[in-house]
């Protein structure tokens, strides 16, 4: 798989959003499916409507908002991202209509901020290790290192033909051990209380793993039949 056509389909994703009246920006993952959609992961925390910024690998700067989002605690966790009337992605990768297997291979590809706010690659390699049961259920889990603001990034197979399909978004991290806390970015304005991944809103179903070995989370786009018409 080339790293580059995997990379090139990653957003990094802000939105602003008041806490007990404080406003704040969280941050997360994407992939853009086509040249104007992009699927991600919010936990709940914005709504059909909500402005979103996004940041391509290339380093382009996107608008667009968020027009499905279908949660449920622990069953369901995807949303769909619209650009704004006269942008397109660059890139994208098409979804993928088939449902995955056990030890399926996937590759999880996203953009890390690091204390500078400059946006790191990073790719994994894994496995289906487990389908969630259950007519409402759309998770699945496998085994990687994620990081603090992964949710949302895409998670591609390799199909017939070596076309690479996204099946679903990351969703959450699981881990028995303490997590660190996660870095405290700098303010960038009066108005902002601080970027803040939006991973770490979702207390009852991940917690931050920070480098240790755990499993994963990942919302399965076929399971989902009313995100993509």
């Amino acid at each position: 798989v080339n790293a580059e056509e995997l990379l090139n389909s990653a957003l990094r994703i802000s939105f602003q959003k008041v806490t007990e009246g404080k406003r704040k920006t969280l941050i997360g993952n994407a992939v853009a499916i086509s040249p104007t959609l992009c699927l991600t992961a919010l936990h709940g925390k914005a709504r059909i409507g909500h402005a979103i910024i996004l940041h391509s690998y290339s380093g382009e700067m996107f608008r667009g908002t968020v027009v499905k989002n279908v949660f449920e605690p622990e069953l369901v966790d995807i949303a769909v991202i619209e650009l704004n009337t006269g942008q397109q992605f660059t890139h994208f990768t098409p979804v993928s209509a088939y449902s995955v297997r056990l030890l399926d291979v996937v590759y999880v590809a996203g953009l890390k901020v690091n204390i500078r706010d400059e946006a790191m690659p990073a790719i994994y390699e894994s496995k289906v290790n487990i389908i969630e049961p259950g007519e409402n259920n759309a998770l699945f889990q496998s085994s990687y290192v994620s990081f603090d603001s992964s949710s949302g990034a895409g998670v591609v197979v390799k199909q017939v033909g070596n076309d690479l399909r996204v099946i679903g978004v990351h969703v959450a991290s699981h881990d028995n051990t303490t997590a660190t806390p996660p870095v405290e970015r700098a303010r960038d304005t009066e108005d902002s209380a601080g970027h803040e991944s939006v991973s770490i809103a979702l207390a009852s179903l991940s917690s931050n793993i920070h480098g240790h070995s755990a499993y994963t989370m990942i919302c399965e786009i076929a399971r989902v039949p009313e995100l993509i018409a």
